[in-house]
């Protein structure tokens, strides 16, 4: 599956390890911004008594908890493919200017799949809280 793998996916150990903490990185900063949707949930509970549908309110937090659940699996993916790339250079067998070994050439699809869910699932939470919020501003209107 050539769309779960990045462009400019490095061959070589030092280059590729860079890559993996580079998206580690990546997975902490959308967690940080997955707790900054939690916060949100105070919004989801205002809007209990202004007249939106049952199932409005329980969208958020689902999607929410989806994809604190796709967040932990591409962490400890992405950690497990960096993981042994190290243990490589640290035993010795590999240095950081070699050609990954043939076991550890392709990159990590599911963990890149649970990447790309963890960030469609944010953006669904946040589009799904602004419908929440916008639905209980109009509905308290009326």
């Amino acid at each position: 599956m050539r769309c779960l793998t990045p462009p400019n996916v490095e061959q070589t150990v030092g280059p590729r390890l860079r890559q993996y903490e580079r998206r580690e990185d990546m997975i902490k900063w959308v967690g940080a911004g997955l707790v900054a949707v939690v916060t949100v949930f105070a919004a989801v509970e205002f809007t209990r008594e202004s007249g939106v549908p049952w199932y409005l309110p329980a969208i958020v937090p689902t999607l929410v908890v989806l994809g604190g659940g796709f967040l932990a699996l591409a962490r400890v993916q992405f950690e497990w493919a960096a993981t042994q790339l190290r243990r490589k250079i640290e035993d010795g067998t590999s240095n950081r200017d070699d050609s990954l070994p043939g076991e550890l050439q392709s990159w990590p699809r599911f963990a890149e799949f649970c990447w790309r869910m963890e960030l469609y699932l944010t953006l669904a939470s946040g589009v799904a809280l602004l419908v929440l919020v916008w639905w209980s501003a109009v509905g308290s209107k009326n």
